[in-house]
C-alpha cells in the first residue's frame, strides 16, 4: 500500500482513504442505429418487408411487409445489423435491449418472432409480444440490461457487423389486407469490464498554504488522464487540475498534484479517471481542513527558487529540516540555523514539502524548485 512507503513523520500529515476497487465496472453503449439490413427466410412465411433501409433512423419513413391476405400469415425476418459497437476486449456482455418503433392502423398485426442475430444466424429466445401493434408510432423495448436472450454473447459477437436483430410479424385475425410498418430499430448493449485503473491509494496532504495529492496505480487499461476535483461540501465538485495517465501499464505508477489555492475550511478531493473512449470513474474522497488562522506560519523566499532559499517565520533559531518530494520520500535532511541559506541546487525541478522539526511540533510549507 502507498501509505507504508511514506516516511513516519510524513504519515502524520496525511489524511487518507486507501482503497482497492471492485475488479469490474458496469457500463452500457447505445442506443446504436443499424447501417445494414436484409431479409432472412423463415419457413412457411407468406411475404417479406420492403424499403428495409428506412429502419435506420426515426423519420416517419417505413419498412413494411407485403399485405397479408388472411389471418395466421407471417413474414420472413426483417434483419437489422451493422450497429457499429466497439465493446472493449475482455468485457462480459450482461444484457441486450432492442427498441423497435412500429405501428399498424388496423390493429391486427402482432410480433411473430423477435430474436437476436449473431454471426448472421438467428439465435436465442423469442421476445415477441402478444399485444397488437399500436395505431401510431410507439417504441417497444425487448430484453434489458440483464437479459442475454437465452444465449451466449461475447464482446466480439456484438462488435461484428453481423450482430443484430430479426423481426417477423403475423396477422392475428380479421378480414381485408393488413400491413405492419417499422420506422426504426436500435440496440443498447450492457457489459462489465475489468477496471481501466486499479488504484492502490489516494492521499491528500496539507502543506501550509497548499495541498499535495499523491496516488498510485497497480494496472492501467486505456487510461487517458486523471482530473483532480475539489469541493467545499463533498457534493458539488470543480476541476482544479489534470494529470496525464500511463495509457496501458501493468507496473506501479505514481502520480502527484499540488493545489496551490485551497479554500478556507474543509477541502474535499477526488480523482476522475477518464479512458481514451471517454468512459470515466471516480475515486473515493479525501479531505483536508484549513483553519482561518495559523500561528506557525513560515515563509520561503525566493519561491520558486533555482539554487537556494531562506526561511522566515515563527520557529526556533536552530531547527531540523527535512525536504520531501511529493511521493513522501526524503530528498534532503539538514540542521538549520536561522538566517542561513538552504542549498536546493541538486534537487530536480518540481514541488516539494519542507518540514521544520521542533520539540513538540512540526511546521510545513511548500517549496518549488525551478530553473
Amino acid at each position: 500500500m502507498l501509505r507504508e512507503k511514506l516516511h513516519p513523520h510524513f504519515q502524520q500529515l496525511v489524511l487518507a482513504i486507501l482503497f482497492i476497487l471492485n475488479p469490474t465496472f458496469a457500463n452500457s453503449v447505445g442506443p446504436n442505429n443499424p447501417s445494414t439490413s436484409g431479409t432472412i427466410a423463415l419457413t412457411g412465411s407468406s411475404n417479406s418487408s420492403g424499403s428495409k433501409t428506412n429502419i435506420y433512423t426515426s423519420d416517419d419513413l417505413y419498412s413494411s411487409n407485403t399485405p397479408f391476405l388472411s389471418a395466421g400469415q407471417y413474414s420472413d425476418y426483417l434483419y437489422a445489423s451493422g450497429f457499429g459497437f466497439s465493446i472493449p476486449a475482455g468485457s462480459t456482455i450482461t444484457g441486450i435491449q432492442v427498441d423497435i418503433e412500429r405501428n399498424d392502423a388496423s390493429g391486427k398485426i402482432k410480433d411473430n418472432d423477435v430474436k437476436l442475430v449473431i454471426g448472421g444466424i438467428v439465435v436465442g429466445n423469442d421476445k415477441a409480444s402478444s399485444s397488437s401493434w399500436p395505431s401510431s408510432d410507439k417504441i417497444k423495448s425487448y430484453g434489458s440490461a440483464i437479459d442475454l436472450w437465452g444465449t451466449t454473447i461475447s464482446y466480439s459477437d456484438v462488435n461484428s457487423s453481423q450482430f443484430g436483430v430479426a423481426l417477423s410479424v403475423i396477422r392475428s385475425a380479421g378480414a381485408g389486407t393488413n400491413t405492419g410498418y417499422v420506422d426504426h430499430i436500435k440496440i443498447i448493449v450492457s457489459y462489465s469490464s475489468p477496471l481501466p485503473v486499479e488504484l492502490l491509494g489516494f492521499t491528500a496532504t496539507k502543506s501550509e498554504n497548499s495541498v499535495v495529492m499523491n496516488w498510485s496505480t497497480a494496472t492501467e487499461i486505456d487510461n487517458d488522464y486523471f482530473e483532480i476535483e475539489r469541493s467545499s461540501d463533498g457534493n458539488k465538485f470543480e476541476t482544479v487540475g489534470t494529470v496525464k495517465g500511463a495509457g496501458n501499464s501493468v507496473v506501479t505508477n505514481f502520480y502527484s498534484f499540488v493545489d496551490l489555492q485551497p479554500m478556507p475550511g474543509v477541502n474535499y478531493y477526488r480523482l476522475k479517471q477518464v479512458d481514451f473512449n471517454g468512459n470515466k470513474m471516480y475515486s473515493p474522497m479525501v479531505a483536508v481542513e484549513f483553519n482561518s488562522t495559523n500561528t506557525n506560519m513560515v515563509t520561503l523566499f525566493p519561491n520558486p527558487a533555482a539554487n537556494q532559499v531562506f526561511l522566515t517565520g515563527n520557529f526556533k533559531t536552530e531547527s531540523h529540516i527535512i525536504i520531501y518530494n511529493t511521493l513522501g520520500q526524503v530528498v534532503k535532511d539538514l540542521n538549520y540555523n536561522s538566517g542561513s541559506a538552504i542549498d536546493i541546487s541538486e534537487l530536480d525541478d518540481g514541488h516539494y514539502i519542507l518540514m521544520i522539526h521542533q520539540d513538540n511540533s512540526n511546521i510545513t510549507t511548500q517549496l518549488v524548485k525551478s530553473l
